[in-house]
């Protein structure tokens, strides 16, 4: 591989890592990523389990 393919292999691991982290640090502070009411999402017994 050469020195481009190695560049643009680093910036889109630096991208996929900012999302992730930012993913992660919102889900800490109870934020969810479809931002409407959860009583009606057939996920809600997944994003929001009862401990």
């Amino acid at each position: 591989m050469n020195a481009g393919t190695w560049l643009v292999l680093i910036i889109l691991v630096v991208i996929v890592g900012a999302i992730l982290y930012c993913q992660i640090k919102a889900k800490k502070k109870g934020k969810t990523s479809c931002g409407s009411g959860c009583s009606h999402c057939a996920n809600n017994g997944f994003c929001h389990r009862k401990m």
